[in-house]
């Protein structure tokens, strides 16, 4: 059995806690509803800092403003599971998550203990 990791938001703690999916079985979580749970599985991939990437981070990523202009801006997405795959949420739609790895993605944060980046979209140098 593939050892998957996952982690688990618990909404009334505001705490993540990490686990494999074998940990998960054993692991007993029944004095919360599941709706105080988001359970967020690991993408198997890792930034450019080689950090791992859950479901639910928040991602920066330098993209340059035009091809004619050295300005680079950083633009803030959400990881989100659809369709089958891993992607990075944006106003156009989803977008695979493994396209935008070569760009200096980085893990920023998450969506529960820094949704404010998600509004930071703005141009920087």
């Amino acid at each position: 059995m593939k050892n998957l990791k996952i982690r688990i938001w618990v909404k009334p703690e505001k705490k993540f806690y990490f686990m494999n999916i074998e940990e998960l079985l054993f692991e007993t979580f029944s004095k919360w509803e599941m709706k105080e749970l988001d359970i967020q599985m690991f993408t198997g991939l890792l930034d450019s800092h080689g950090k791992e990437i859950y479901e639910g981070d928040l991602i920066r990523i330098k993209i340059p403003i035009n091809y004619d202009n050295p300005l680079i801006t950083h633009e803030y997405f959400s990881v989100v599971f659809d369709d089958g795959m891993f992607c990075l949420k944006m106003s156009e739609g989803n977008f695979q998550l493994c396209e935008y790895l070569n760009q200096e993605a980085e893990v920023v944060g998450n969506i529960y203990e820094n949704p404010e980046l998600l509004k930071k979209n703005k141009n920087e140098n």
